[in-house]
């Protein structure tokens, strides 16, 4: 007998459909196309810095990639407090998805990072082969609903004409000569450790990394990308005016740029940079 499917979040069962892009967001992003296609980025590096292998697979589904849904979470995280960090988000994102202006205090930048991660925890599962994201990171955002040590999340102003509403995810294996004989010799599993994640959606950009610490805290952006740090961030010190962010930034990402932020964390960890 088959056992039950368990919830990626709190471990229970009774699992239900949930949608990885809200319904809400058809009201401010029509979902008019029959199709997307999907791209899927892996790197294996021995150490930071030395790539040993790339594979990068395209693929065309059916349906507006907005309609993306998976069955992984039971249903009382997601009628509970799933449903509770999207519509604290709702307001604010719906303003920056149509650009309009908005002040981000602490607080606000806590709910947006939290809607973040948990959205590209759900959007991994798009592809099981390429997912690096822990269990322990998805038990830690259940847990205490803030992101977890090792997530760095970044927002930006778009403005384009390809990128409207579009997800990549690259992700990273970062392990050891060691380890990667072991798993040619078919002794150990080399699994992604390291993800570098980017989302579209009209107006609004954002990117995060996440994987071990030391690593992720390698990752910067110069501020020619036109990229903000809303995570982590220190209360009442990393603000940009009177302790707090201003969005939309005056540096205008697009569609040539979103492809290079999406591309460009991930081969800076190999030693191919995009810029």
């Amino acid at each position: 007998m088959q056992q039950p499917g368990k919830c990626i979040f709190c471990g229970g069962t009774g699992l239900t459909k949930q949608h990885i892009w809200p319904n809400w967001l058809r009201k401010v992003i029509p979902r008019d196309a029959n199709f997307h296609n999907q791209l899927n980025r892996h790197n294996v590096a021995f150490n930071p810095g030395k790539t040993s292998s790339m594979s990068v697979n395209e693929f065309q589904k059916q349906g507006h990639l907005g309609t993306r849904q998976v069955r992984n979470v039971c249903k009382k995280c997601n009628e509970g407090w799933m449903s509770e960090m999207e519509q604290k988000a709702q307001s604010m994102i719906s303003e920056m998805i149509a650009g309009n202006s908005v002040t981000l205090a602490f607080d606000d930048c806590h709910t947006l990072a939290n809607w973040v991660t948990m959205t590209m925890i759900m959007a991994e599962y798009i592809d099981t082969f390429t997912q690096a994201i822990p269990v322990i990171h998805r038990h830690f955002l259940y847990e205490f609903q803030m992101p977890p040590t090792g997530w760095k999340i970044w927002i930006g102003n778009f403005s384009g004409k390809d990128w409207k509403f579009r997800y990549r995810h690259a992700t990273n294996v970062v392990t050891t000569v060691h380890e990667a004989m072991l798993h040619s010799n078919g002794k150990r599993k080399l699994s992604p450790n390291v993800q570098f994640s980017t989302m579209v959606i009209g107006k609004f950009i954002f990117h995060c990394a996440s994987g071990p610490e030391l690593l992720i805290e390698k990752c910067q952006w110069n501020d020619e990308w036109g990229l903000t740090k809303i995570w982590p961030i220190a209360k009442k010190k990393c603000f940009v005016f009177e302790n707090k962010i201003i969005w939309p930034s005056k540096i205008i990402i697009n569609d040539m740029m979103a492809l290079a932020i999406s591309e460009h964390l991930s081969k800076q960890m190999t030693g191919k940079t995009s810029k």
